[in-house]
This record gives C-alpha cells, sequence and structure tokens, in this order.
C-alpha cells in the first residue's frame, strides 16, 4: 500500500489528493482496489467525483445517511455544476482498530485512533454518466490517467459550493411520522433539492420507504423534465438528480414554464392527487416561482396537497424570497385567485429557515443543462454504448 502526501508530484496522475484541507488529518493510501481514506472522530471532507463507498471501520455520514461496515456499498456522486458531497466520521463508540492493520495490509506508518473511521473509495463505471459525458461540452467529473482508480478529488482547490446542512435540520425531520405531508418552498437556488435529498435520506434510516410528490416540473428530481409525478422511494440518494431517475406510480404531463398556463398546471395538481394514497411518511417537492402570481400558484397546490407541514426556506436575497410568510391566512388569501372555494379549515405547521446556499461562488449548472443532462440520463437506457438506439436509429447532438 502507498501513502500519498500533499505535495506528491504525481498527484495530478491519480486525483486522489487532499488539496485544501488546512487540518491535514486526514490520510490517504492508494491500493489495489482504490483509495483509503482515514478520517478521525468528526472530521469531515469534500469531495469531486464519483466513486463507490465502502466503509471498513466505524461510521460515516453523507448528505443525511449514515453508512456503516454492515452497510452495502453506495455510490456517490458528486459532479462540477452542483454542492460537492462530504463525508463526515460519525463513529461514537470506542472500538479497537488494531486487528484491521492486518486485515488491510496496512504498513506500520498508518496512524490509527480509537474512533476513527476507515473507508475504501472503488471505481464507479456508469453507463449513464459516460453516456452524459459524451453529449454535453462541459466537464463534470474529474479526468484521470490511472484507470483504475476512481475518479475523485478530495477537498478540490478553487471555487466550489459545497454542501452544508442546516442545524435545524435534523430536528425537523424528527419530526415527520408515517402520517406527515411536507411541502419544501422557496425560490430558487435556497437548496429545497438538497433538503429534500437529506431528509429522504434521513427518514429512510426510519422507515422502509417515502413517498415523494414531485410539483417541480422544470427540475423533477425522479423523472424527466416537464412531469409533475408521485414517486416511491426506498433507497437513499446520494447525488444529482440525473443519478438516480426512477419509475413514477403517477406522473402528469405538465409545461416547464407554468407561468404560461397557471390554471393547467394547478388542473394538472387535482388530476395528480386524484387517486389514492396509503399512508407512509410524504415530502412535497415545489417549485421555486415566487415572484408576480408565484405565491397565488402556490397557494392553491397547498390548498389542494392539504400538507401537515411547510418547510420556507428564506434567501438572504430578498429577490429570491417569497414576499410574505407561509402563514394559513396569507395562503387562503391568495390562494382565491385559482381557487373557487377555499376551504377555512387549512392547517398546517409552518416552519423557516435560513438557506445555506447564500455564500456558494462554484459554478452552478443552469437549470437548462440540468434538464438537459437528466434527459440525457434518461435516453441512455435506451442506447448502447454507441448512442444507438435498440430501434438502430442513431442518436444526432
Amino acid at each position: 500500500m502507498k501513502r500519498v502526501e500533499p505535495d506528491d508530484k504525481t498527484r495530478n496522475d491519480c486525483v486522489i489528493i487532499d488539496e485544501h484541507n488546512s487540518d491535514k488529518t486526514a490520510q490517504y493510501y492508494e491500493t489495489d482496489d482504490g483509495v483509503i481514506v482515514i478520517l478521525e472522530k468528526d472530521d469531515t471532507i469534500y469531495f469531486h467525483g464519483l466513486m463507490i463507498l465502502s466503509v471498513l471501520h466505524g461510521e460515516i455520514e453523507t448528505l443525511g445517511y449514515t453508512v456503516t461496515k454492515n452497510s452495502k456499498d453506495v455510490k456517490l456522486y458528486s459532479p462540477r455544476g452542483t454542492s460537492l458531497l462530504y463525508l463526515k466520521n460519525v463513529t461514537t463508540q470506542d472500538i479497537p482498530v488494531k486487528s484491521y492493520l492486518t486485515n488491510l495490509k496496512i504498513s506500520n506508518e498508518v496512524k490509527l485512533t480509537d474512533n476513527c473511521a476507515i473507508i475504501l473509495c472503488k471505481k464507479l463505471d456508469e453507463a449513464n454518466i459516460s453516456f452524459i459525458e459524451k453529449h454535453i461540452s462541459q466537464q463534470i467529473l474529474p479526468r484521470i490517467e490511472d484507470s483504475n482508480m476512481p475518479r475523485v478529488v478530495f477537498q478540490p482547490k478553487g471555487k466550489w459550493n459545497v454542501l452544508k446542512p442546516n442545524h435545524n435540520w435534523d430536528r425537523i425531520i424528527s419530526g415527520i411520522n408515517k402520517s406527515t405531508k411536507m411541502m419544501i418552498c422557496g425560490g430558487k437556488g435556497v437548496g429545497k433539492t438538497t433538503f429534500l435529498r437529506y431528509a429522504i435520506n434521513q427518514l429512510l434510516m426510519k422507515f422502509k420507504e417515502i413517498r415523494i410528490i414531485d410539483l417541480d416540473p422544470g427540475q423533477s428530481e425522479f423523472t424527466i423534465p416537464g412531469c409533475i409525478s408521485i414517486i416511491r422511494i426506498n433507497e437513499p440518494v446520494f447525488g444529482v438528480n440525473y443519478t438516480h431517475l426512477k419509475a413514477a406510480e403517477r406522473s402528469i404531463l405538465s409545461n416547464i414554464n407554468i407561468g404560461y398556463e397557471p390554471e393547467k398546471y394547478i388542473a394538472s395538481v387535482k388530476c395528480l392527487l386524484d387517486t389514492s394514497l396509503d399512508e407512509i411518511p410524504t415530502l412535497i417537492n415545489y417549485m421555486g416561482y415566487t415572484y408576480g402570481i408565484g405565491i397565488n400558484i402556490l397557494s392553491a397546490a397547498i390548498v389542494h396537497m392539504q400538507p401537515t407541514d411547510i418547510l420556507q426556506i428564506h434567501s438572504q436575497n430578498s429577490k429570491k424570497n417569497y414576499r410574505c410568510k407561509l402563514s394559513v391566512d396569507v395562503v387562503i388569501a391568495n390562494a382565491k385567485v385559482f381557487v373557487d372555494l377555499v376551504p377555512t379549515d387549512l392547517n398546517y405547521n409552518l416552519y423557516e429557515v435560513q438557506s445555506m446556499c447564500d455564500y456558494n461562488d462554484g459554478w452552478t449548472a443552469e437549470p437548462r443543462q440540468l434538464r438537459e443532462m437528466s434527459i440525457l440520463a434518461y435516453i441512455s437506457q435506451m442506447a448502447d454504448s454507441n448512442s444507438v438506439f435498440r430501434t438502430k436509429s442513431p442518436l444526432y447532438k
């Protein structure tokens, strides 16, 4: 096993170096299987790239989900254009680690302490990712020369957006039960989707499955753009939407820009809900249309959805926010533009949190680009590696 130092001259070849870790406590070692990373208690590192993560010792939390040595391997995606994922050592028990020295064939120079976490990062090959990279101009993942190594850079230099959970999220999510319907609201780029993924992962450690009602046709989380859908989720998510597209239980074609036909969108929401839904925890993903009649459309959607809870995310940039707090009285008043008979017994718990995205200054993929990549990921399921459909028709740019 070879230890890789921060000043190793081969770091551009192996692309595994911690480039920007001020305390240098993380240790990195190359193996035939990939890269072993050792983290001290409570240490957090960010990474750019994609990999298969195996926890060999301790516990690692990423995007709200805790992975242990008893967990199955997980696939992690942290591409350029979205907030980088993190790996945090959340080991809580003093477990002897000396036996791992022999099992992992680690040299004596490795420093292991109680409560450290040991992870193995392996190469991840995904046909849909290769397909996307082939048909876009942006470089979203690092390139490496060693084809056996994972395509990952730890703590990359430069300006990057990084994922930082709000300290209030865990408290809010802990109150969710099987009868909860929580609607996530806020402007564009305030972190609604990040909270959604974090909440999904937290809830899947308590419940076998949860329901997502996706009312954002412009940035659908589990389906191709242009649809509003109902989806059951039973696996954690560790990446941007195009890495985890799923078949919907129910889906209705809407319009990416609902401002042109708001009545049609609201009718689609009503139609989507015209089905019997069993009682499991439900998260409602809503779009970031806050200006003009945006609050009227949202209020109508709230009236039809009848959520038990609403999370309103505020940005320091007032232009991104709704013009007022989403209280019951405000929603009832604004829903009347699109709803003839607004129920007077509307009731829900309202939570308000600050956006964690206000200080992001790295490159962020545009909604249009994310939609294109999502469509490409969907198409990749119908085409081979040469971009030829199973119908033998070639795909043209």
